[in-house]
């Protein structure tokens, strides 16, 4: 259930995505990881990450593993492809209530069932951490498959598209995968 750093993000999010000037996204900000197999260093009932990016156990204040990492991934390929934040316009409790019971249903519906991406994000949106990938390696590798099987790849959502111009505009420096401000609700 691990990733193969032995840690444990805690907080992945679009505004922790780095874009490097060779095109590569790097994860940043590891003020809330932990090791894997370390105590969790959270109180009870504390919250910390971004709610509308925590895989339900981690808002559920259970111990969380790689896993919860992982689903927090799919909730940006998931924002990506479609061009809307999973949760639609719920904010703050209406995301947390939705994020326990592990209803990403609003989101994925947005998604074709014919569409092969389907499937991988189902599995990496699983509410229970066992049903996810095993890894995240594994579940990257889902991915690129299915990149390497689409002949064309889909329409830039705009603001992605918007993102890049920016990032080209000054002079291809490192900037911020954008972020739905005002529905991340952050906590902690």
């Amino acid at each position: 259930e691990g990733n193969e750093s032995g840690f444990v993000h805690r907080d992945v999010k679009p505004g922790n995505i780095m874009l490097t000037p060779g095109g590569s996204m790097k994860l940043m900000d590891f003020g809330v990881a932990r090791l894997d197999d370390a105590p969790s260093g959270t109180q009870a009932g504390e919250l910390r990450g971004t709610i509308a990016y925590m895989a339900p156990e981690q808002a559920s204040g259970q111990d969380t593993t790689a896993a919860a990492d992982q689903f927090a991934a799919a909730l940006i390929v998931l924002e990506m492809l479609t061009g809307d934040p999973a949760w639609g316009d719920l904010r703050g409790s209406g995301i947390l209530a939705r994020v326990v019971a592990g209803d990403v249903s609003e989101g994925l519906q947005k998604v074709s069932v014919d569409d092969p991406l389907r499937p991988v994000l189902e599995r990496m949106l699983a509410r229970a951490p066992k049903d996810r990938f095993g890894t995240a390696a594994d579940a990257a590798r889902a991915l690129r498959m299915l990149r390497a099987t689409r002949a064309t790849p889909p329409a830039l959502p705009d603001f992605v598209r918007e993102e890049l111009v920016w990032f080209q505009d000054n002079g291809g420096g490192t900037a911020p995968v954008p972020s739905w401000s005002g529905s991340e609700g952050s906590a902690g």
